[in-house]
């Protein structure tokens, strides 16, 4: 009698039935029953004792292992010297015979009523095995007498954990957690699937050659496998293989649907089910094995797969409901014809994101769809995603074919993709035929046809176009419509909140949307007009977070970010934000290319860098070439204005000057969009001796200065910058319209204020002193202190001195005293008095003038002729010379 425990009780392998056997995994030692112990003590139990009583149902699905048990117990009852009778259709079996019996579902009625009969007269040593399934009155009640004298024992699925074991097992090697990982998500971790395809993909060389691999796959699976696979897949029968061939091409398990695509009964399709799911090759939730779907596309013939996907597409269709799934299980299947073309079109409107959406109505044209059908959705999925030439390419095949659907779609893609090349008088133009052709003025044009200076139109396209239905959309069209009028024709913090509000509005349809010019962008703009620096940081920020508008909308808001930065004088966050704002590294569309160059312009100008400044310019003239001056490009045209000036470039400019105040002055000199220029066009008239210019520009500042705080702070900034170039410095003006210049955000103009009074008084405590507020006013970041905090290195010609002195420090060492015979020339004495507030050459260069060279060699001369030996020196020595000019 052969002796056996719990413990020691294995599976030789989950094995199969018939010619199956041959293909299957090798059978490895080391599994169990799927991690059974019910089944291991009922082999334990047979190995104790052979000739004593064994009655039991072993039920599982398809690969389980049942028949793998009953050649383990087969073999403990051999061994025992045990008759074992398996095969029903030698019927009766001998009277002391030990009944291991597959496959009941499969045995004749009168084999399972004697089967019964048997167990229910005392038979001791019978074993059945069998699959779940639809019912079957003779094998639920063979299965309920042998249930009454030893619990059913039910194999299952490995776990993951269970798999993992199992293909080390197998396949020892440093990829074998990768390994398992394939083959479980594979099987679903069907004992017989799982070493199959391990066995398999081991002996064929198919694994990874070492740890991580991620989401690996092998580049085949192999044909043993399918074969395995072809003999479970013909014993189902017609019903059950269709059925899950349906499942294969994407059909979903729905009785309804599948009844459809099979010409069959609901009820028919369910009770395929039952068996699909009986053979393991679905989940208990309906899922078809990734390997059997594999196995069913391959082996299947193409034109049976062809026919049965028409046929589900077909159903799908006419059914309706949520096309999405569908059309994404036929993208990339090579359909074509009318039904399919329609699903795919259909899922491609639900798609949640545009690039989606592109790929599914590519799709659907592949499938036969007319181009002039889907040409709008097309062209505006494509613009989201950032291919613009597509995008109106498209659209102008829609807008041309009157009988094309999605007219006003189409509209809106040309519109946009329009504005962003520059072209703002073509979309309003666009926006006019589209009024006239339907007769209802859009009111998303209102942005488009103020930007030209239209404002009749803006008025009527907001006050007698049709009213919208209030969905998200148009809500958000026309809180964008309405601010940006009352930034024209009304207040600038009424404007300012109305876009704000469109801005958020929009973000829960963010990467969906498509405008000419984001309410979020527009609120920027206005921001930087009102000196709301916070609020354009804010809401740039937000909308980059959500992506509102898309990729085409995400390089208009880092340079806007980048301007933000650059007017408050953190050049080195400009600069950073200006080199990520390509898309892809790819070149800029023209209305950025214009902000991209005048803020480089800006920097330059900034810095003092003369050489970049030049190289700048030649940039930014062809930019400015591209792009045709509107309400929106001011800044760009008034930044570009004053580099002109510097540059003695002014013919240049000037044509595009004249533009930009024909506008103005079209739209009635708003308050907000004029105030920035006339600024600039002080600050352009003072680099280029103009004094009577910048007075009437002046002038125009103080005239709105009343009704608009931001005129105010501008004008008085304007006329104490026009006294100290004149060499009338008072300390006291000067701080005060510096101090309120940068409360409005311009701290580096604040700065530079201060600065240029300094080196123009004669008063050495009145330079001390504003020397003094320019640092505090200078911007933080761009300071050395900021510099090192954020862990950059400092510019190459920075001095680093210690911090000046101010009124009651200690009197110079003495080494200072050598300087008190040392008379500085003016230009030094300048230079001088800038470079003991730590300011770099650059920074040095740029108040007065000059070049940072030059600013080099003025200080190479000081330490010369004071004969300073360190820099510390060299600061008390001038500090001590500029007491004695003084």
């Amino acid at each position: 009698m052969v002796q056996a425990s719990a413990q020691s009780a294995r599976v030789p392998g989950p094995g199969s039935r018939g010619s199956a056997s041959s293909l299957t995994a090798p059978r490895n030692p080391n599994a169990t029953f799927s991690g059974s112990h019910a089944a291991v003590a009922l082999c334990a139990d047979a190995a104790a004792d052979p000739s004593g009583p064994l009655v039991g149902v072993i039920v599982g699905r398809g690969g389980t292992g049942k028949t793998a048990m009953l050649d383990a117990l087969a073999s403990i009852y051999s061994t025992a010297g045990a008759t074992v009778h398996r095969d029903a259709s030698a019927w009766p079996p001998p009277e002391d015979a030990v009944l291991l019996i597959d496959d009941a579902r499969n045995l004749p009625d009168e084999v399972l009523l004697d089967l019964r009969r048997m167990v229910e007269a005392g038979r001791q040593r019978i074993v059945v095995a069998t699959r779940p399934g639809p019912d079957l009155p003779h094998v639920d009640a063979l299965a309920a007498a042998l249930g009454r004298q030893r619990a059913p024992i039910v194999l299952g699925r490995l776990s993951r954990a269970e798999v993992t074991a199992r293909v080390e097992g197998l396949c020892t090697g440093a990829g074998s957690a990768a390994l398992a990982a394939f083959v479980y998500e594979q099987t679903a971790g069907t004992p017989k699937l799982v070493d199959a395809l391990a066995a398999a993909l081991c002996a064929a060389g198919l694994v990874p050659d070492g740890p991580g691999h991620a989401g690996w796959a092998p580049a085949k699976i192999p044909t043993s496998v399918l074969e395995l696979l072809r003999l479970d897949l013909s014993a189902l029968g017609p019903e059950p293989l269709s059925l899950l061939l349906a499942l294969a091409v994407g059909a979903e398990l729905n009785p309804q649907v599948l009844a459809d695509v099979l010409n069959s009964e609901p009820a028919s399709v369910e009770h395929a089910a039952e068996v699909a799911r009986a053979s393991g090759l679905l989940t208990e939730t309906g899922a078809l094995l990734p390997l059997a779907r594999h196995a069913l596309l391959t082996l299947a013939p193409p034109m049976r797969i062809q026919a049965m996907r028409t046929g589900w597409v077909t159903a799908v269709h006419r059914r309706g409901g949520s096309m999405l799934e569908h059309a994404r299980a036929l993208a990339g299947a090579g359909m074509t014809g009318p039904e399919v073309g329609a699903v795919l079109a259909a899922g491609a409107g639900e798609a949640p994101t545009p690039t989606e959406a592109v790929k599914l109505y590519a799709a659907a044209v592949q499938a036969g769809v007319p181009i002039a059908s889907v040409a709008a959705k097309l062209g505006r999925a494509s613009a989201l995603v950032g291919d613009l030439n597509t995008a109106l390419r498209l659209a102008d095949v829609a807008i041309s074919d009157a009988n094309a659907p999605d007219r006003d779609v189409a509209v809106a893609v040309a519109a946009t993709v329009l504005a962003t090349r520059g072209m703002l008088s073509r979309t309003a133009q666009l926006y006019r035929w589209w009024a006239n052709t339907t007769g209802e003025p859009p009111v998303l044009a209102v942005p488009a046809l103020l930007g030209v200076g239209d404002l009749p139109g803006a008025r009527a396209a907001l006050e007698h176009g049709l009213l919208p239905a209030p969905t998200l959309s148009d809500g958000v069209e026309t809180l964008l419509a309405e601010g940006v009028l009352e930034s024209v024709t009304g207040t600038p913090s009424l404007a300012l909140s109305l876009l704000a509000r469109a801005a958020m509005l929009l973000e829960p349809a963010a990467e969906r949307t498509l405008m000419p010019d984001t309410p979020a962008a527009l609120a920027a703009i206005v921001a930087l007009n009102c000196g709301e620096f916070d609020v354009a940081e804010s809401v740039l920020s937000r909308a980059v977070a959500v992506r509102l508008g898309g990729e085409p909308a995400m390089s208009r808001y880092r340079l806007l970010q980048a301007w933000t930065a650059m007017q408050r004088g953190d050049l080195d966050a400009a600069r950073a934000l200006v080199a990520s704002a390509g898309p892809g590294g790819g070149a800029l569309e023209p209305r950025e290319e214009l902000t991209a160059a005048a803020i480089e312009v800006g920097l330059a100008r900034r810095e003092g860098d003369l050489g970049a400044l030049t190289t700048a310019w030649q940039r930014a003239r062809q930019a400015i070439v591209r792009h045709p001056v509107d309400l929106f490009a001011l800044h760009a045209v008034g930044e570009l204005a004053v580099a002109a000036a510097r540059l003695q470039e002014e013919s240049w400019i000037r044509p595009h000057l004249t533009e930009a105040w024909a506008l103005l002055d079209r739209l009635g000199q708003p308050a907000l969009w004029a105030t920035p220029m006339h600024w600039y066009a002080v600050q352009a008239a003072s680099l280029a001796d103009r004094p009577a210019d910048a007075e009437s520009h002046i002038a125009v500042l103080e005239t709105a200065a009343p009704s608009y705080p931001q005129a105010a702070v501008l004008a008085a900034a304007a006329r104490s910058w026009m006294r100290v170039m004149a060499g009338q410095v008072d300390a006291t003006e000067v701080e005060a319209a510096a101090r309120r210049l940068h409360s409005i955000g311009h701290a580096w103009d604040a700065s530079r204020l201060a600065g240029q009074a300094a080196v123009r008084t004669g008063d050495r405590q009145v330079m001390s002193a504003l020397m003094s507020v320019a640092r505090s006013l200078r911007p933080a970041a761009a300071g050395s202190v900021a510099v090192e905090a954020a862990g950059l290195d400092l510019p190459a010609d920075t001095p680093t001195f210690p911090s000046p002195s101010r009124p009651g420090d200690s009197a110079p060492t003495s080494s200072s005293s050598s300087s008190s015979g040392v008379s500085l020339s003016e230009r030094e004495r300048e230079v001088a008095a800038l470079l003991v507030t730590g300011l770099t050459y650059k920074e040095i260069g740029e108040r007065l003038f000059i070049s940072a060279k030059t600013v080099e060699h003025h200080v190479a001369r000081m330490r010369q002729r004071l004969g300073a030996g360190s820099r510390g020196e060299l600061f008390s020595q001038l500090r001590a010379a500029l007491d004695n000019d003084a």
